[in-house]
């Protein structure tokens, strides 16, 4: 597999999602998505699988919070954490059997202020080490306020392969990749009060960081702002992992809404647009309904690269339809849609035009789209079987 900076001279690098964000959903908990690398590794393998089958070219460790504040343990579990969490990456890679970049993910240490500075710059050097045993030459640092006790890690990491430091008895030759990415709010300052200029400054001086940018604090709109901005005081790689909203900070990570995700997979092209070379996430669009959808999907693929999960809704009956265009902020019922359905209509002629209108989207877009996901009204899935049937799905398979 080609070095990541290789890929990068060529292509564009999308990422994957927020991890814990997505296993709360999934798993509906609020435990820390770290806890259960060895535990119940088959989760976070599944989860990274899925975010490879949506299209990232880089999946990131289940580590952001692997450290001894969050686990509340010694380091010598953390370290056996950090393995498994490796271990559980690499098996969705081989499951999937796609070339992935596996990048370890460094999150901060919560109330690292609280503790004494040298004990909290020591950790971060060892959390790069047991990476570095891994195999890892990715690393991403995400969502810091400054450089301050991170930049001996980053030294160390880049040290690895230039000053040829032992690394369980195999000696670094290749400088791992480095991505530090800074959590900002709207005006452009992170939590200890540096600008966005500030901070691309000071990863610019770097020679061991290779790509910087911002990642969580703010949704795409304002990102695309500061990307703009930044682009033309750096040339190294930018990277934007913005947030679909606003969040909320638990055990030092951001968790956020998904909602809004067709402006989001817009706002991400317009991120590339703007100058920024590594977007994170995968695409997964609301529900389309006619041609203008297919086209934007179709857009947002040839931009991005992305792999794309199209929504399907058949839309069973004239209020089903009148709800959804009238109620639902982000889905496109047209006019047009809404005139296939009447209001004396059956139970089963309502369903066989929602069934025609699925088939249609399916059958024009399946040429531009990697899957599809369904939401059925009223849990009327067995709606699912004359789709498929009836439409290319079936040609294909």
């Amino acid at each position: 597999m080609e070095k990541l900076k290789t890929y990068l001279e060529a292509h564009k690098l999308i990422t994957d999602g927020a991890f814990g964000t997505y296993y709360s959903r999934v798993y509906d908990t609020n435990e820390l998505p770290e806890s259960v690398n060895i535990t119940m590794g088959r989760r976070v393998t599944d989860i990274h699988k899925e975010y490879i089958n949506a299209g990232a070219k880089l999946i990131r460790t289940n580590t952001f919070a692997a450290n001894t504040v969050n686990l509340e343990c010694n380091f010598d579990e953390v370290k056996a954490n950090i393995k498994a969490a490796v271990a559980n990456a690499r098996q969705a890679v081989k499951e999937c059997g796609r070339e992935v970049y596996i990048a370890a993910d460094i999150g901060p240490i919560p109330n690292d202020n609280l503790f004494d500075k040298q004990t909290v710059v020591d950790e971060y050097v060892d959390i790069a080490k047991v990476f570095l045993e891994e195999g890892i030459n990715v690393f991403v640092f995400e969502t810091f306020a400054d450089l301050s006790n991170i930049s001996d890690a980053i030294d160390y990491i880049g040290s690895a392969a230039t000053g040829g430091i032992n690394i369980a008895d195999s000696v670094v030759t290749d400088r791992p990749f480095v991505i530090t990415q800074f959590a900002i709010n709207q005006f452009g300052y992170s939590n200890c009060g540096l600008s966005s200029s500030k901070l691309v400054k000071l990863a610019d001086d770097n020679p061991y960081i290779d790509a910087l940018g911002f990642n969580c604090g703010i949704g795409p709109g304002h990102m695309e702002q500061f990307i703009l901005k930044e682009r033309r005081h750096t040339d190294k790689y930018l990277s934007a992992l913005p947030n679909a909203g606003y969040p909320q900070a638990v055990s030092g990570r951001m968790i956020f809404s998904d909602k809004n995700m067709d402006y989001y997979s817009d706002k991400m092209c317009e991120l590339l647009n703007a100058g920024a070379d590594i977007i994170g996430g995968c695409f997964m669009t609301q529900p389309a309904f006619c041609d203008e959808d297919i086209e934007r999907i179709a857009t947002i693929k040839k931009e991005t690269g992305a792999r794309i999960l199209c929504g399907i809704m058949p839309l069973v009956s004239f209020k089903n339809a009148s709800f959804m265009k009238n109620e639902m902020t982000g889905i496109n019922v047209t006019d047009e849609v809404l005139l296939r359905y009447r209001p004396d209509m059956t139970k089963e002629e309502g369903e066989q035009a929602g069934i025609d209108l699925a088939v249609e989207i399916i059958n024009k877009s399946i040429d531009i789209v990697d899957g599809y996901y369904f939401s059925f009204p009223f849990i009327r899935v067995h709606m699912l079987d004359k789709i498929i049937k009836q439409s290319e799905l079936y040609v294909n398979n």
